[in-house]
């Protein structure tokens, strides 16, 4: 689980948002839509359903407010015209009931 310092004088695990190369000598960075906190994961791993990686790919998070998961499950988008989320227990933009619109904050 680790791999050779700079100056290959002892062995220190990838960090957060990185993972062990498939030759195993270097660390390379996670792939879109993966994360890695750099504790005790070895290999980078897509995150839970509802969630992607925050900026650094070190953990998961839920889109915000207003936002929705995109179609490939790598990233947040904003909603739509005419839909919402409010970003708690919501991880697709929904169509406001009848008779409401989406607020402007």
């Amino acid at each position: 689980g680790e791999v050779p310092n700079s100056d290959q004088s002892d062995c220190q695990p990838c960090g957060a948002g990185m993972e062990i190369s498939s030759d195993g000598e270097s660390c390379d960075e996670c792939t879109a839509g993966k994360y890695s906190n750099g504790l005790d994961m070895k290999q980078c791993t897509k995150c839970p359903v509802g969630e992607v990686p925050n900026s650094d790919q070190s953990d998961c998070q839920p889109c915000g407010a207003g936002m929705e998961i995109s179609s490939d499950g790598e990233s947040c988008d904003e909603c739509t015209a005419g839909k919402y989320s409010n970003g708690l227990d919501m991880k697709q933009c929904t169509k406001c009931p009848v008779g409401e619109v989406p607020n402007s904050d």
